[in-house]
């Protein structure tokens, strides 16, 4: 089998904070309510968005709650607690958003709603297989007569990788809703890509991760035309320069992916593409030069691996003895001593190891 390719083939993460938009553009269903509260809930929403936007989850939850013991029924209220409770990142906290997300979506289905719950039930996937994975490490550690305790964990772990099957149709579903009404936004298509991938779809990732970077590529080239042709004020070019470094960590990621997912099909050469396209955007990025050294590899390239290694062992600061490390010093020498063969007159191939991507 293939060796695998560390890091990049992570699956992506969301930039909370920018993709589901928390201004106010949900109507507040107040029927029935006086005006002082009318007032107060208007209150509750502004301090919960302001708190949420400075990542200071803590009072952005307490104002959304005291504004929906008012009126349980308020989208926007709704929408806020559920958005303030996955930006804490932990399975309890992310269990806890999908009620006020489903609400939120009920109130007022439209793409901002339909976002958020689409990566509410993302991430509760992704949770549950995680935990899935630890029942069964946890399993294959029992001891031989533990038959009873052993067979309690692989059936919370088939419940625990059910229920993901379920979250993560109902992610495809809402963030499909959300593509419908903004056919551009590349935090839907990030996350539509990891769905994708989670159900081992690759072929559809790809396609999502084609359109993810069709789009990153257009939005770069608008703003860094802006930043060429316009006289802009300094705080305004300062945070469209953020924007651009935004667009490219989000294509590198991207790309990324797609390499991970041409690498497990054998696809190597469409895999080392991916990656050099990440080196043309951050020449630093060490890991994708061990990758893309791999990829050369598998393909026959000896010489072109060989440079890749050297790249990664120049730059990388993992210790002499780590498995990348070895596996990088192994290709080289084989390269020196291809090469040296052949300056003796030698068949340049003798001794050359596997190319296939096995030991």
């Amino acid at each position: 089998m293939p060796h695998p390719m560390p890091r990049s083939s992570r699956l992506l993460r969301p930039l909370l904070a920018a993709a589901c938009g928390l201004a106010p553009l949900l109507l507040p269903a107040c029927g029935g309510l006086t005006a002082e509260e009318e007032q107060l809930l208007e209150d509750f929403r502004a301090r919960a968005t302001q708190y949420y936007d400075a990542n200071d989850l803590g009072r952005a939850e307490q104002q959304a709650l005291r504004g929906l013991q008012i009126d349980p029924d308020h989208p926007v209220l709704n929408h806020i607690m559920g958005r303030t409770l996955l930006k804490y990142q932990d399975a309890r906290h992310v269990a806890a958003a999908r009620k006020y997300l489903e609400k939120a979506y009920e109130l007022d289905p439209q793409y901002k709603t339909a976002y958020s719950l689409g990566e509410c039930r993302l991430r509760l996937a992704e949770f549950r297989v995680a935990r899935a994975v630890a029942l069964d490490e946890r399993a294959a550690e029992l001891g031989p007569d533990e038959v009873e305790a052993r067979a309690e964990l692989a059936d919370r772990a088939e419940r625990l990788r059910a229920d993901s099957v379920e979250d993560l149709a109902a992610a495809e579903k809402y963030l499909g809703i959300a593509l419908e009404a903004d056919p551009s936004n590349v935090w839907a298509l990030r996350l539509l890509a990891n769905t994708y991938a989670h159900q081992d779809r690759p072929e559809d990732a790809l396609h999502a991760l084609e359109r993810l970077i069709e789009e990153l590529r257009a939005s770069r080239r608008w703003k860094n035309e802006r930043l060429a042709l316009e006289a802009l004020p300094l705080v305004e070019e300062q945070s469209l320069r953020q924007r651009v470094r935004e667009d490219i960590e989000m294509e590198i990621e991207a790309r990324g992916l797609a390499a991970a997912i041409h690498k497990a099909a054998q696809r190597y050469a469409e895999s080392a593409e991916q990656l050099s396209e990440i080196l043309k955007l951050d020449p630093s990025r060490v890991q994708e030069y061990y990758n893309r050294g791999l990829c050369r590899y598998w393909l026959g390239d000896l010489a072109g691996a060989h440079a890749d290694m050297r790249e990664f062992l120049r730059r990388t600061d993992l210790e002499f003895g780590a498995e990348e490390v070895e596996r990088a010093l192994n290709i080289v020498s084989e390269y020196e001593r291809t090469r040296a063969g052949a300056a003796a007159g030698l068949n340049p191939v003798d001794g050359a190891g596997d190319r296939t991507g096995r030991d």
